[in-house]
């Protein structure tokens, strides 16, 4: 009989650009599985995962950019990679990967400040996270689905080799809304981006404008010039061109 062995955790920036890019244009290379939840368990962040097997051992990489995307709450966004290891049996197995969270900070931020943890399957190619977990947790169910947010202007745009990470702050209705998910539709190098960001809480909240901060990776192909042209509710973009040796 298989067995479970113990998650990997990966932090690094050039893996999750290259895992995030084969994600979104669905071509992530794992073995199938679900992710059921996500929850947090004292230190632990808990991601219950089934898959079919028990003849083999089976195993999963947790891939982080080591990034936390700087909105309230701040943001988390982790990618789920299944190896099954040619296991030809046809089991319904459910087991919980545990995530320590002072191990993956290096500190007891996550303890001090409201967080979304959002969780990926390499082999989802949409931008909602299979499952995600605000810490603390956050009151009322039902809430709200992810809304377009109008860019407000460049934060930062880095290439480092082919990765390329642009951060583009962005308004919303509230203080009390999140990053979700970017979507992007591109024709050659130029690339048209929609960021994505919803309330976290059914709680009260004070009724301003705010702004939060979104990331955008992507790797590119070849070298060249790369346009980015960020989405704005009044039919124009915020744009910037960055040029990959």
């Amino acid at each position: 009989m298989g067995r479970f062995q113990a998650e990997k955790t990966i932090i690094d920036q050039a893996t999750f650009n290259k895992a995030e890019n084969k994600r979104i244009q669905g071509q992530g290379e794992s073995d199938p599985f679900k992710i059921e939840k996500v929850e947090r368990k004292e230190d632990t962040l808990a991601i219950v995962v089934s898959y079919t097997g028990g003849c083999k051992d089976h195993s999963f990489d947790v891939i982080w950019n080591g990034q936390v995307v700087l909105s309230y709450p701040l943001v988390v966004n982790l990618i789920l990679v299944h190896h099954a290891n040619g296991d030809p049996c046809e089991a319904r197995i459910t087991e919980t990967l545990k995530i320590d969270l002072k191990e993956m900070f290096g500190n007891d931020d996550y303890s001090k400040q409201k967080y979304v943890f959002n969780v990926f399957s390499i082999l989802n190619r949409t931008g909602d996270p299979d499952a995600f977990v605000v810490v603390p947790p956050v009151s009322g169910e039902n809430l709200p689905d992810p809304e377009p947010v109008s860019a407000m202007a460049i934060q930062s745009a880095k290439v480092s080799g082919r990765a390329i990470s642009i951060v583009v702050r962005c308004v919303v209705p509230e203080p009390c809304w999140a990053f979700t998910r970017t979507e992007h539709s591109r024709s050659n190098n130029n690339f048209a981006v929609t960021v994505f960001a919803r309330r976290v809480t059914n709680d009260p909240c004070l009724q301003v404008l705010s702004s939060i901060d979104a990331s955008f990776d992507v790797i590119a192909e070849a070298p060249g010039s790369y346009s980015f042209q960020f989405w704005r509710s009044d039919g124009t973009t915020v744009d910037t061109t960055l040029i990959v040796q």
